[in-house]
C-alpha cells in the first residue's frame, strides 16, 4: 500500500504501533509502497501462523495504520521466531564462527550486523598475521577469548529489549547504555597488555 502521503516529509526505518486493537512493528522496504509488518502470536494460547489468513492480515494492517480504505496487496505471510543463542565456542581447530553462525539475537536494538562485523574485524587481522607468519597461531585462540563475552552480553541485551517490550515491563538490563553495548566492549585475552587497574571494565555504561 502506498503510505507516502502519510509520511511526507518524514521517513523512518522501524516504528512500533500500539493501540487498543493491534500491537506490532512496521518496517519500511522503500518508504513508499512496500512494507513489512510484524505481529506476535502466542502458541501457548492455541494460536498458530495458520490463523493469519490474507483477509485477517489486511484487517490488522488497516487497524495498525488507522485507515480502513487502504488498497492493500499482500506479497507473503511468513512466521518466524525470535531467538537468543551464543555458540559455546567460536573456534574449533581450523573452523571459526562469526556472525549468525556464532550468535543469534532478536532484531531489537539493531545489534546483529554490528556484532557480526565486529567478529569479522577481530578475526581478519589475526588470520592475516598468522598466514603471513607475522604472528604465532596461538594468536587465533584470542578470537574466542575476546569476542565471546561481548557477544553473549549483546545477545542477552537484544533479547531482553524484545521481551520487555512485549510484556511492557521493566527488565534488569534496561539500565544498560545502548551505545555502550554497541561500542563499549573491552577485550581481555593473552594478546592484551592489561592496564594497571583493579576496577573491572563495565559494558553497561560509557566511560568518557
Amino acid at each position: 500500500a502506498d503510505l507516502s502521503r502519510f509520511l511526507k516529509p518524514s521517513q523512518f526505518g522501524w516504528i512500533q504501533i500500539l493501540n487498543p486493537e493491534v500491537f506490532g512493528a512496521l518496517i519500511t522496504v522503500n518508504n513508499r509502497d512496500e512494507w513489512i509488518y510484524h505481529v506476535t502470536y502466542n502458541p501457548s494460547n492455541g494460536e498458530s501462523p495458520e490463523d493469519f489468513s490474507e483477509e485477517r492480515c489486511c484487517e490488522i494492517l488497516k487497524k495498525a495504520i488507522g485507515v480502513s480504505s487502504l488498497d492493500i496487496v499482500i506479497f507473503s505471510i511468513l512466521p518466524w521466531a525470535a531467538a537468543e543463542q551464543t555458540a559455546t565456542r567460536f573456534q574449533d581447530n581450523r573452523v571459526f564462527l562469526i556472525g549468525d553462525a556464532a550468535h543469534l539475537m532478536p532484531p531489537t536494538g539493531g545489534f546483529g550486523s554490528n556484532t557480526g562485523i565486529q567478529d569479522a574485524h577481530n578475526l581478519a587481522w589475526k588470520l592475516a598475521a598468522v598466514i603471513h607468519k607475522q604472528a604465532h597461531p596461538r594468536l587465533l585462540q584470542t578470537y574466542h577469548d575476546e569476542r565471546h563475552y561481548a557477544v553473549e552480553l549483546t545477545t542477552k541485551y537484544a533479547s531482553d529489549l524484545l521481551f520487555s517490550v512485549i510484556k511492557k515491563g521493566v527488565s534488569t538490563l534496561n539500565s544498560m547504555d545502548h551505545t555502550a553495548v554497541t561500542v563499549g566492549y573491552k577485550y581481555n585475552s593473552t594478546a592484551i597488555i592489561k592496564e594497571n587497574s583493579d576496577t573491572p571494565h563495565r559494558m553497561d555504561q560509557l566511560e568518557l
